[in-house]
């Protein structure tokens, strides 16, 4: 027994003696370079690209496994010159030999140093960076080896522990070139270093670049990952620093990694301006804003939970250059998607951020069509935007204004609701203070077509219509209190498709105000002046009213009124005609009839009465007015003739004339028509 004993351990002894000598001589007596070639052929049947080791490769075995390639060159496919699609200058892995045969990885170092990734695209549209499908490369069948079964007996990759001293990146560079636009990024000196690497500890990032010249860092923990990886909660606390400008933070953590991953997350963004951003980039800003000193501070914070199926913010805050908005949402169902949204802000004027308008688009929204053509249904015909997303929308949303500026108009304690699906969506009562009255809309919105169709209805009262006009339309021509009820519908989503295929009908009261700009009485008192062919007055005209009411109706863009009247205690006005909308043309008839005395006491009995019907022409932009004068001519004959007690004198101490009376009164009128 003590014999075998002791053979068994000789032989034991001697195996262990060859496996350290083989350990410690096979890198000494095997020349691993000679295998390039055979590792560079094998490479280029695997991606169909050429592969070069350039320089010389080392093996170590023990203690620690190591391995270290320089000079790697993998070419891009044919047609894109010989730009390298990857190269790295230096590659070295080291891991503890012993630990593994009980699972435990200890790395000792893994260095890459001096990658470089180059991303092209022709101009034909083809990129270097597809590879052949697997299976496809060089006619190499499929594998077709079952895959392993990690549940089976024997087979747990559970790691027992995993440590690293250092894993690096060096010296990194990633560039992309669309030779089509001639549009070029790219990121350099990128470095990446994580020390003290463990499964049960955080794990310390250190991240820095430089994006199209400019500084970017990520600096923070991750972790612990848990063993096995991603067993665990992985908790996250990150500082991303951009451009010498943005300063972000995110902090939380995710859970159930493996099944249903749920994130919880913090984000806070300090101060800082979009406009700087993309200038120190060098790339224009992409949004053309009517005030170019908008977006030069913006800021937020908020927190954000969820997964897969549904995420959510809360306490959400965002400063946008002065104004403070206060917001948090809901969003499930991402295929379709359902969101819910509430949202609160202080003041803001939009107009500083709607878009800023080119001389030559001024000039051409300044052309009209010509009178008399066929406005457009704007039923059938495509449109530009593609409402798809919207018909999938479900949408929940709430938005309250404290203050807003929009198109040059103040609105005040806005509350506006909407919700919608399958692409119809409601307008829930819409309510603002607007120049010292109050205003209410409900409407809807349709894009199940190929255009939009809109139905609002709004009501006014009491609302100062010399400032509103006066700011949104920069004119100054009414003046007094607005009291409204209105319904429109109209298709498209272009002002001048909506202008064209605009209808409905409403009525619009003014009380205790003043057309400015018309002086009817002195139209009746000096017609000359009045109209532009005598003395003008120095002072503004005006004409001043109890009341202004237009009722009207709408019809594919034209505005119709037949019977608006305007009181006052010097006249009563009559008007009707239209306003093409479409054109910008006026074409309205004013019979204004006054009842009192225009001059003082004795003008009543000259003046009571008399009608001077005005003739409104021409655009919008330039009204005409001008006095009826056949109409004025018919009157003054009336009154001073036909109706003159000399007239009837005449046939009434005439028999024989009496029969001819009238046709007498037609033939004097007719003389005028």
């Amino acid at each position: 027994m003590n014999r075998l004993i002791k053979w068994i351990l000789i032989a034991g002894g001697t195996i262990v003696v060859l496996l350290i000598a083989a350990v410690i001589l096979i890198p000494m007596l095997v020349d691993v370079n000679a295998y390039k070639p055979q590792i560079e052929a094998q490479v280029e049947k695997a991606t169909g690209r050429p592969f070069k080791i350039g320089g010389d490769m080392a093996l170590s075995v023990f203690p620690w496994i190591g391995v270290a390639l320089s000079d790697l060159q993998l070419g891009s496919p044919a047609g894109f010159g010989d730009q390298d699609f990857l190269s790295v200058g230096r590659f070295e892995a080291r891991v503890r030999l012993l630990p593994l045969i009980s699972r435990e990885v200890e790395v000792k170092r893994i260095v890459i140093e001096a990658p470089a990734l180059a991303l092209i695209k022709t101009k034909s549209g083809k990129t270097n960076w597809e590879f052949p499908a697997a299976g496809d490369t060089a006619g190499t069948p499929p594998d077709k080896t079952p895959p392993s079964d990690a549940s089976a007996p024997g087979a747990d990759p559970t790691l027992a522990a995993l440590t690293a001293e250092e894993i690096a990146i060096r010296s990194g560079r990633l560039t992309y070139m669309d030779e089509a636009s001639g549009e070029k990024q790219e990121i350099a000196d990128l470095n990446l270093v994580l020390k003290d690497v463990s499964l049960d500890r955080p794990l310390q990032i250190d991240f820095a670049t430089r994006f199209n010249g400019q500084p970017v860092t990520l600096k923070g923990t991750v972790g612990p990952v848990g063993n096995p990886p991603a067993s665990q909660t992985l908790n996250f606390d990150l500082a991303l620093a951009a451009m010498d400008e943005l300063a972000l933070t995110l902090k939380g953590n995710a859970r159930d990694l493996q099944t249903q991953p749920v994130v919880a997350l913090q984000v806070n963004a300090q101060p800082f301006s979009p406009r700087k951003v993309f200038e120190r980039l060098d790339r224009p800003f992409p949004v053309n804003t009517a005030d170019p000193e908008v977006l030069e501070s913006v800021a937020f914070n908020a927190s954000l939970s969820g997964g897969a199926q549904a995420i959510s913010i809360d306490s959400g805050q965002m400063t946008l250059d002065q104004s403070r908005i206060d917001f948090e949402a809901e969003a499930a169902e991402f295929d379709k998607p359902r969101i819910v949204v509430k949202a609160r802000i202080d003041d803001i004027d939009v107009d500083r951020y709607l878009p800023g308008v080119a001389p030559e688009e001024k000039s051409e929204a300044k052309k009209k069509p010509a009178p008399g053509s066929a406005p457009p249904t704007g039923e059938d015909r495509p449109g530009d935007v593609d409402y798809t997303p919207l018909r999938r929308l479900v949408l929940d949303a709430r938005l309250d204004v404290a203050k807003l500026k929009v198109n040059r108009a103040l609105l005040q304690q806005i509350v506006l609701k909407v919700k919608g699906r399958n692409g119809r969506f409601d307008l829930e009562p819409f309510s603002a203070d607007l120049y010292g009255g109050k205003a209410r809309v409900e409407g809807n919105l349709d894009v199940t077509r190929s255009q939009p169709r809109s139905n609002i209805s709004l009501k006014l009262t009491d609302m100062l219509i010399g400032p509103f006009l006066t700011d949104i339309l920069q004119k100054d021509f009414l003046e007094g209190k607005l009291v409204t009820a209105i319904d429109l519908q109209f298709v498209g989503d272009r002002p001048e498709t909506i202008r064209q295929t605009l209808n409905g009908k409403g009525r619009l009261t003014f009380n205790d105000g003043a057309i400015v700009g018309i002086d009817l009485a002195g139209m009746v008192r000096n017609l000359q002046a009045a109209f532009g062919t005598g003395e003008r007055v120095t002072e503004k005209p005006k004409t001043d009213f109890t009341e202004l009411d237009i009722p009207f109706v709408l019809q594919d863009g034209v505005f119709q009124t037949a019977a608006s009247n305007m009181k006052s205690p010097l006249l009563r006005l009559l008007a009707n005609g239209q306003a093409n909308l479409v054109n910008e043309t006026l074409n309205f008839r004013v019979n204004p009839k006054f009842v009192a005395t225009l001059v003082g006491q004795g003008d009543t009995d000259s003046r009571s009465g008399l009608m001077v019907p005005v003739l409104v022409s021409g655009s919008f932009d330039q009204p005409k007015f001008q006095p009826d004068l056949k109409s004025l001519a018919r009157q003054q004959v009336d009154k001073k003739i036909v109706e003159s007690d000399q007239f009837k004198q005449v046939f009434e101490e005439n028999e024989e004339l009496k029969p001819f009376e009238e046709d007498a009164k037609k033939l004097i009128r007719g003389l005028f028509d």
